[in-house]
């Protein structure tokens, strides 16, 4: 909410504001919902399993397939 509250407060009142929002169980809170209506800011969500559109992910799949594939670490530290 803090964040919501320092976005709101960097544009006019009358701008309605866009917050594209992943589906963090956070982010469907009553609170949350009730401030977005009061204060012109419309939540929008990433679809349901949907986080190959999140921009890291794609630094994921070569890192799996290139460093973890056929890699056996006994420990985490070891992985690390």
């Amino acid at each position: 909410m803090r964040f919501f509250k320092v976005l709101r407060r960097r544009f006019h009142r009358s701008e309605k504001l866009y917050i594209i929002l992943d589906n963090f169980s956070p982010h469907h809170h009553k609170k949350v919902k009730e401030w977005a209506e009061t204060s012109n800011v419309e939540l929008v969500f990433t679809p349901t399993y949907a986080s190959w559109l999140n921009r890291i992910e794609c630094h994921f799949g070569p890192l799996r397939k290139f460093v973890m594939e056929g890699s056996d670490f006994s420990k985490h530290k070891d992985l690390a």
